[in-house]
């Protein structure tokens, strides 16, 4: 299995497909994994760069305290590790957090710039929500309810329709070999808290595509749209009845909005 070293930390990560590199930085308590739905499709077209954030997959447990800053560090380890020069770069939620920090600290390194279900900071209603998660994890509560409370501010109403998908997804997350444990959860959501881009939009000067759902209810479309301070050429997209996890519920409509814009 490839792993590449950042901070005297080795973390994991793929490699699937051919053509420009794409570099997928997934959200809060979500790894490497979490990008399933869209690699088929995606990697007939681009290299897609896919690793385990801190605190996540392989790396779990390896790292009491971290911020968005350190995980920006490990975003440009890969790729210097990998050799590339310059990527699109797609960041969901939490990684949307740390690609607004990439393209600025290094900005030499991005081609195009995707920011999908993502804001400038955490809301003091996000704070109480993940305080909450954090009151009831997994120990406390059965561990499908649980994961069940997390999916119903991820997925759309339309998605708890679909009882195979849901069921399917529970299934995934409660057979996952990497689990992610709560002294991890707690120390992500401590680097989201820290975390506040308002002062240097501005200074993100990439092409770059706003992405939101129609539906989503844990980074409303308005929050998201806070990012249109970007000093670079951009564009605001919604993908209609999709929630916060677009790319897992939507994954036709995610990738062809994503190949139109880089295209």
């Amino acid at each position: 299995m490839p792993f590449f070293n950042s901070n005297t930390t080795e973390l994991f990560y793929e490699v699937h497909g051919k053509g420009q590199p794409l570099l997928l930085i997934a959200g809060l308590a979500s790894d490497s994994q979490s990008w399933q739905y869209i690699l088929k499709q995606l990697s007939k077209k681009y290299q897609l760069i896919i690793y385990d954030n801190r605190g996540t997959g392989r790396v779990v447990g390896k790292h009491k305290s971290f911020t968005i800053e350190e995980m920006t560090d490990d975003a440009i380890a890969l790729l210097d590790h990998l050799q590339i020069k310059k990527a699109h770069i797609l960041g969901h939620s939490m990684g949307g957090f740390i690609a607004q920090s990439l393209a600025v600290k290094a900005p030499e390194y991005i081609d195009k710039l995707i920011l999908a279900s993502t804001t400038a900071f955490m809301s003091n209603r996000n704070k109480s929500l993940f305080e909450y998660l954090i009151a009831t994890w997994i120990d406390r509560v059965p561990k499908e309810q649980w994961i069940k409370n997390l999916f119903y501010w991820l997925f759309s109403p339309n998605a708890f329709k679909n009882i195979k998908f849901i069921d399917a997804a529970v299934i995934f997350t409660l057979c996952y070999p990497y689990p992610q444990t709560l002294e991890s959860f707690k120390a992500q959501v401590d680097a989201l808290i820290q975390f506040d881009s308002t002062d240097f939009i501005k200074d993100i000067k990439a092409e770059t595509m706003i992405l939101s759902g129609e539906n989503d209810i844990l980074v409303y479309p308005e929050e998201s749209k806070k990012l249109m301070g970007i000093s670079g050429n951009t564009t605001f997209k919604i993908i209609e009845k999709a929630a916060h996890s677009i790319h897992a519920e939507y994954p036709d409509e995610f990738s062809k909005v994503v190949s139109e814009f880089l295209d």
